[in-house]
């Protein structure tokens, strides 16, 4: 054990357990118990040397006091003390104690009152002297209780001193008052407080409070700076913004606010397509036409239908596909990071088969792509994207992807934390065939040599991809 251990092992510090104050007893003697705990750099209970404690009890003029006793009844006095450090010509006792821990009684008597008593403690640890001190006070005959009792029944009157606590306190109750108060007049918060409770309940409480302020006229709210004039251009600028008639700001063809963009019924017949035309204009103009239509019967239009989105329904091998690719390296650069790779070829087909074959029929593609990645061996990044490319591709799963297929996301980073990617859109329709459908390709790479990627699909058995024919 070296010399920092040894030093934290030892006793270095008492625990005195009595209180700074106890009373006088009215007559005779009073037994208080004084127990002393020995601690060592550790906090933990410590034996000193001998198990042997030293005690002195001194008065206020360090005289020493014969008052410490071996139990309550106070018949026998500790013995004296042997050691040196601790002379007993000094009035120093000594106590026998197990663990670091021992107990003796101390004698207040009535004589004691108002008087303040010291009391001593020694030890001897490794060879060398410690010690420590409580100071006790003395009260005057009577209980604690009575001395608060005391305190609390004096009267207000009797503590009205400027910069006084008890001014302070009696300042206070006025401030705050009671429910006796019946108006603010009184000054005080309860009378503050049941004025303003009187007026919410006039204008009909809480709810009456918000109709009140959404039931206020724009009109008065328009001055510049103000919040009410922020919302109702706010307002304005979005729904011209949605209507896409105008530029909030001034620009073309110059609207800015619903009043100008609605205009008046006095407004002369205008084109949709004229500039500065208000809604009114158009609404007058396409009233226009609509009669001449009914009058001539109009020319002959030709008909477009459109059919709404429809499914088609891609086979997965699995639900859901998890695949992995490891970068281990090339034939040409062992060790090094390979190229992309595919994970998972998705084939997709549509419910018309030959009957959609042609760019003619099939108007757009769209598609909702969800899955996962993660490096799952290594500390590396990866990549994850999706291409596309006809049903005559002949790409497998673990090769690199051949030049015919077409990203058709970007690339999402893949790390060591397991990640979802989300990608929705439009798909190229370039690439159907006479078979009606396409191919879909998960594709991914390491970006450090030797890790391990895994991918995996959330989708259902089947992959719905929806589409629009003409």
């Amino acid at each position: 054990m070296g010399f920092g251990d040894r030093f934290t092992l030892a006793a270095l510090a008492a625990e005195i357990g009595l209180p700074m104050r106890v009373d006088a007893p009215v007559s005779g003697d009073d037994a208080h118990r004084v127990p002393v705990m020995l601690r060592n750099g550790r906090g933990q209970l410590e034996a000193p040397d001998s198990d042997l404690l030293y005690l002195r009890v001194l008065d206020n003029e360090g005289a020493a006091l014969t008052r410490l006793y071996v139990a309550s009844d106070l018949a026998v006095a500790l013995t004296n003390s042997a050691s040196g450090d601790f002379p007993s010509g000094s009035g120093w006792k000594q106590l026998a104690g197990s663990a670091g821990e021992f107990a003796s009684f101390l004698k207040v008597s009535a004589a004691d009152e108002q008087a303040g008593i010291v009391i001593e403690v020694g030890w001897k640890e490794q060879g060398r002297a410690g010690k420590d001190l409580r100071r006790l006070y003395v009260g005057e005959a009577g209980t604690l209780g009575e001395d608060v009792d005391a305190q609390w029944d004096e009267a207000k009157a009797g503590h009205v001193a400027a910069g006084s606590f008890g001014k302070s306190i009696g300042d206070t109750e006025t401030n705050v008052g009671s429910e006796a108060d019946g108006s603010s007049a009184s000054g005080s918060a309860h009378a503050k407080i049941k004025d303003v409770k009187a007026a919410v309940v006039a204008i009909g409480g809480a709810a009456g409070v918000a109709d009140a302020v959404w039931d206020e006229a724009e009109a008065g709210h328009v001055a510049a700076g103000s919040t009410g004039l922020a919302l109702k251009d706010a307002r304005d600028a979005a729904v011209l913004a949605q209507l896409n008639l105008g530029d909030p700001s001034g620009g073309p063809p110059g609207f800015t606010t619903l009043a100008d963009l609605i205009g008046a019924p006095s407004d002369a017949a205008v084109d949709p397509d004229a500039a500065n035309g208000t809604l009114y204009a158009y609404l007058k103009k396409t009233i226009a036409d609509l009669r001449a239509v009914g009058v001539s019967g109009g020319a002959a239009q030709a008909e477009i239908k459109e059919y709404p989105w429809q499914s088609a329904t891609a086979t997965l091998t699995a639900d859901p596909t998890e695949t992995e690719i490891d970068a281990d390296g090339t034939a040409t650069d062992p060790g090094g990071v390979p190229p992309f790779e595919i994970l998972d070829v998705i084939d997709v087909n549509f419910p018309e088969g030959v009957g959609m074959t042609s760019e003619a029929v099939i108007k757009s593609i769209f598609a909702t792509l969800k899955w996962t990645s993660q490096i799952t061996t290594g500390v590396g990044t990866g990549s994850t994207k999706w291409g596309i490319d006809s049903l005559a591709n002949t790409d497998a799963v673990g090769e690199a992807p051949s030049g015919g297929v077409t990203d058709i996301t970007d690339v999402a980073a893949a790390t060591t934390s397991k990640t979802t990617h989300q990608r929705s859109g439009l798909v190229r329709t370039d690439v159907i065939e006479v078979s009606g459908g396409f191919k879909l390709f998960l594709i991914g790479k390491c970006g450090t040599a030797d890790d391990v990627l895994t991918a995996t699909i959330f989708n259902s058995t089947n992959l719905e991809i929806d589409y629009k024919r003409v």
